[in-house]
């Protein structure tokens, strides 16, 4: 599950980033952009449930309690922290966003104690730990963890943290630094001041927390007395409204002790806010077990699933959308391969081929070496008639066709299937950016698929000839086992007729149409149709047809069908961000997220599809 987490929060700051180029692009205030503030919402989530599954793999009850300050620019994160540890650690500064680095303080009276902390890391993904001193801020990736001696301090045995402004635009850099360290928190003390408590990033948060089932303690700073029972009132009021249920979400204050923090140390108000954290620490750590975090995180994760994956869905839909085309298409040509050939007076064609190669086994002298030839042409395009195309070409600037009728319109369909994928891309490209994509790598791969195709068709001939060389062999048989008919095959009628192939071909009949009109087979067709032999070329014909339309089904599905959809598939495969519909829907199970059934319904499809491309 971490990993997939881990792929979200990649794909999601890509995302993010160029939510940010758009917005500059356009001239749109970056802290105003809805689609700016959706997509850094879901990074803030997703960060978060990261985070606090990292947390509770990391065997946490045994490490000191860790108490996380938070909050927004210039709530005075930094002296509630040097207030709640008592010393003077965290640097405070009136700038905003003067604190850009995570900084730990371990209260301790074990004097022997120091800052060996190296799980820690494991949290913090992509920091490392430095001494507060060697902080630097140019360098963002550093946190840093100091050991203060502390026997006698009210939060003496937990660590408490000072953090960056979480609500700044420019925090984006250093902003998951802040988040892993709020899903690391046992309790969550929300620094806000009375400008700040009432912006939305404090309630996002506040949510977020919410769902992640960390303790927080809200704290004003800088507050004047007269308006705290009012601010109160308000702050508990629109917690309410996110969490209806709550009724111990009390707001603390605090006084402004900028100028004398050390008047700070000894206040009632503080001891009193130390006291606070502390019996929520207590009341938090009877339930800090890896299995009770678990939950809590997996609980969060279902929470946000949807809106983490909403995208990455869509994506899949549009894939299925193209997918779904591709079937049509090629459904299409298949059916109509059907009743423009197979189910069309063209179908007389390869019968005849079968009927030529029967009279090459009955023996007529004189017509072995034309029907050799004839033979040749189911097996198009290279083979053919070399003298006669040359007579032809010396008469006509026209080069001719000796395709058969089969091959053109096999040929014709291939060509049918591009334009109508292309159009489909063309007609939707205004609503999506996906389907320039698709359509710009449908045109890229079109030459070496078209190619392919051919090829393809040049082995169906092949394998057909072998079909029809045994449909005239099975004929012959037949014949055999009936001599009469035979003897009367090889009469003089026929072999004037078989003359009559010759002279077809020597005349230039090279397209297959001329062995329909050929009299020889009208001859030969009615001789057999008249005897015994009737019903048995039916069934003969009926092989042959059910051969074909079988290869060529065969044969669109894997030449055509599984090579287009491969051109979506194209663009998954170079997405640094591409995230399968089978992981999601696999993670989604663990979880027990309801998935849509169509989509469950689908993921095997594609895995089949996959595995065929493979």
């Amino acid at each position: 599950m971490r990993d997939l987490l881990q792929q979200l929060i990649v794909r999601q700051h890509a995302t993010l980033r160029a939510s940010v180029d758009g917005a500059m692009d356009n001239a749109i205030d970056a802290t105003d952009s809805d689609h700016l503030n959706l997509n850094r919402q879901h990074l803030i989530s997703l960060v978060l449930a990261e985070a606090a599954l990292t947390k509770a793999a990391t065997d946490f009850p045994d490490h000191p309690p860790q108490i996380v300050v938070v909050g927004p620019t210039q709530a005075g994160k930094s002296s509630v922290t040097n207030m709640l540890i008592g010393d003077v650690q965290a640097d405070a500064s009136p700038m905003a966003g003067y604190t850009v680095h995570c900084q730990g303080f371990y209260l301790t009276s074990d004097e022997s104690a120091g800052n060996e902390h190296n799980w820690l890391a494991r949290i913090f993904t992509g920091q490392s730990q430095q001494s507060q001193a060697a902080l630097d801020r140019d360098r963002l990736s550093n946190f840093s963890l100091s050991t203060l001696h502390k026997a006698d301090a009210v939060l003496t045995g937990n660590v408490v943290w000072d953090t960056p402004d979480f609500d700044s635009v420019d925090s984006l850099s250093y902003s998951e630094p802040v988040l892993r360290a709020i899903a690391l928190a046992d309790v969550v003390v929300l620094v806000v001041s009375k400008e700040k408590y009432a912006d939305k990033s404090v309630w996002n948060l506040l949510r977020l927390l919410r769902d992640l089932q960390v303790p927080v303690v809200p704290v004003m700073n800088r507050t004047d007395p007269s308006v705290r029972a009012e601010l109160a009132e308000s702050f508990q009021q629109k917690y309410q409204r996110i969490d209806a249920d709550a009724d111990d979400m009390a707001l603390r204050f605090i006084d402004d002790y900028a100028s004398q923090p050390e008047l700070a140390f000894n206040s009632v108000e503080v001891r009193g806010l130390q006291s606070d954290i502390a019996a929520v620490v207590t009341q938090s750590g009877a339930h800090r077990n890896s299995e009770t975090l678990t939950r809590a995180a997996h609980s969060f994760i279902r929470m946000h699933w949807h809106d983490w994956t909403a995208s990455i869905n869509a994506e899949h839909r549009l894939r299925e959308l193209w997918q779904s085309d591709v079937d049509l298409v090629c459904d299409e040509i298949i059916d109509l391969y059907q009743r423009e050939y197979l189910q069309h007076d063209r179908y007389k064609e390869t019968f005849q081929l079968a009927l030529a190669e029967l009279l090459t086994l009955l023996e007529i002298p004189g017509i072995a070496e034309p029907i050799t030839r004839i033979r040749g042409m189911v097996t198009w395009p290279v083979r053919k008639l070399r003298s006669v195309a040359e007579a032809r070409q010396r008469d006509s600037d026209v080069e001719q066709d000796d395709r058969s009728e089969e091959r053109r319109l096999l040929e014709e369909l291939g060509a049918h299937a591009f334009t109508r994928l292309a159009s489909r891309c063309a007609e939707r490209q205004s609503a999506d950016d996906y389907w320039s994509a698709v359509s710009d790598n449908l045109a890229q791969r079109q030459p070496d698929l078209t190619a392919g195709y051919h090829r393809a068709l040049d082995s169906y001939q092949i394998m057909l000839r072998g079909e029809v060389e045994r449909a005239a062999q099975s004929l012959y048989k037949k014949l055999e086992e009936q001599p009469a008919t035979l003897n009367k095959l090889r009469a003089a009628r026929v072999t004037a007729d078989a003359a009559a192939i010759v002279l077809a071909v020597k005349s230039g009949g090279l397209g297959a149409v001329d062995l329909v009109v050929a009299p020889a087979m009208l001859s030969l067709t009615t001789m057999l149709t008249e005897g015994a032999l009737g019903k048995y070329m039916d069934s003969v014909q009926n092989d042959l047809r059910s051969y074909q339309q079988r290869e060529m089904a065969a044969l669109v599905q894997k030449r055509l069908r599984v090579k287009l959809k491969s051109v979506a598939a194209d663009l998954d495969r170079v997405n640094d961000h591409y995230i399968s519909e089978k992981q999601l829907v696999e993670s989604a199970r663990q979880l027990g997220i309801q998935t849509d059934k169509a989509t469950d319904a689908t993921m095997d499809a594609v895995a089949d599809t996959q595995a065929v491309q493979k």
